[in-house]
């Protein structure tokens, strides 16, 4: 499966084309992406840093699959492509 992330700003162009008020939700896939990236490659300092970075990068990566889910199913229904 292709990631929706990296497609999200020419799906949001397509979304907008349609006439769909829902452009944010591809803005949202995007945005929980970079922080996905961000919580992965964070420094930490020490054991406990390193488990929240990892708790929340696991989080933020459940986030953004349940998004990208949804965008597609936003993408179904506008008959636009990803």
């Amino acid at each position: 499966m292709i990631r929706i992330a990296v497609l999200s700003e020419q799906v949001t162009s397509q979304i907008r084309a349609a006439g769909t008020e829902r452009p944010h939700l591809a803005e949202l896939v995007s945005s929980l992406a970079a922080f996905e990236e961000y919580s992965r490659t964070c420094e930490s300092v020490g054991d406990e840093d390193a488990r929240l970075h990892n708790h929340l990068y696991q989080q933020t990566s459940r986030a953004r699959r349940l998004m990208e889910e949804a965008l597609l199913s936003l993408c179904r229904y506008e008959q636009i492509d990803p």
